[in-house]
């Protein structure tokens, strides 16, 4: 299912990855999973703040090994999935 009021940026990334998500649920789920389908980040996001509507968060993936990664955000009701590259 992909959700265009999710937006995950830069792509490619060396450093970090911003997440942008719209406000309304309580509680989110940011999991990256390598080429292998290993988890290598699983964190959990709240709606703790709020700028017009939409929340952000900096994910450091500047430990990751360069390569190919599948991000999921996850909410109470959908699943999102995306593909980004470090």
């Amino acid at each position: 299912i992909l959700d265009n009021n999710i937006k995950i940026y830069p792509n490619p990334a060396n450093e970090y990855v911003m997440l942008e998500y719209p406000v309304g649920f309580k509680k989110y789920q940011v999991q990256v999973f390598d080429a292998l389908g290993q988890l290598v980040i699983d964190k959990q996001l709240s709606d703790d703040g709020n700028y017009n509507g939409i929340l952000r968060h900096q994910l450091d993936v500047s430990y990751l090994t360069k390569g190919v990664y599948f991000i999921s955000v996850i909410t109470l009701i959908n699943s999102v999935f995306f593909y980004n590259r470090y």
